[in-house]
């Protein structure tokens, strides 16, 4: 069930006093609420916070996700991230044609979109061939981690390993975050490195 527009509107005139604001549109699939709600959400936002900051950010499994939506993600500027976790997707969340669609879609018109990979121990394994093929997208990968428990650590760090070696020696058009921030939690923030990732 969508939420009530009326509270929503309620929510953005107690946010007045705030001049810098963010919504991040998260949690379940955002996209289910449908173009309609976003449509009057956004027109609402302007109303009722004009002169304000605002940044719309939307996480989607992306299935749902085709020309018109991305139309109007697009006319409001509308940052997009993907959850798709690499060639086993299939297996850890499904719909992987679609999303697969999607992001061709998104990467056709040159459309800036960040992706959020999460390793789990069904495609752990599978970490290399994954990071060979983000390397090519030309966005923003982050890594999240599923639940380890202690049997669980070494795999997850080996695998991880491998691809931070790679990563460190060669150009990509992607840039990955989460290794970004283990070279940082390493060497420091002021790392300097003689390739593009860096």
């Amino acid at each position: 069930e969508s939420i009530n527009r009326n509270t929503i509107r309620s929510l953005y005139s107690k946010l007045k006093n705030y001049n810098d604001i963010t919504f991040i549109w998260h949690g379940g699939e955002p996209l289910l609420l449908g173009k309609t709600f976003y449509e009057r959400t956004f027109e609402d936002q302007k109303t009722i916070l004009s002169q304000k900051i605002i940044k719309n950010c939307v996480q989607t499994n992306a299935t749902l996700l085709d020309e018109e939506w991305i139309e109007l993600f697009q006319t409001n500027d509308v940052e997009m991230g993907i959850s798709y976790d690499g060639e086993l997707n299939e297996k850890t969340r499904g719909g992987t044609t679609k999303v697969l669609s999607a992001i061709n879609l998104l990467r056709t018109k040159k459309i800036n979109f960040g992706l959020i990979h999460v390793i789990t121990k069904e495609n752990v394994h599978n970490l290399t061939n994954d990071y060979n093929i983000y390397k090519k997208w030309g966005t923003h990968i982050t890594f999240n981690f599923d639940y380890l428990n202690e049997k669980e650590i070494d795999s997850y760090l080996s695998n991880l390993e491998l691809i931070y070696t790679k990563w460190v020696k060669e150009e990509c058009d992607s840039k990955f975050v989460s290794l970004e921030n283990i070279r940082n939690l390493v060497y420091g923030t002021n790392c300097m490195c003689d390739n593009n990732s860096c």
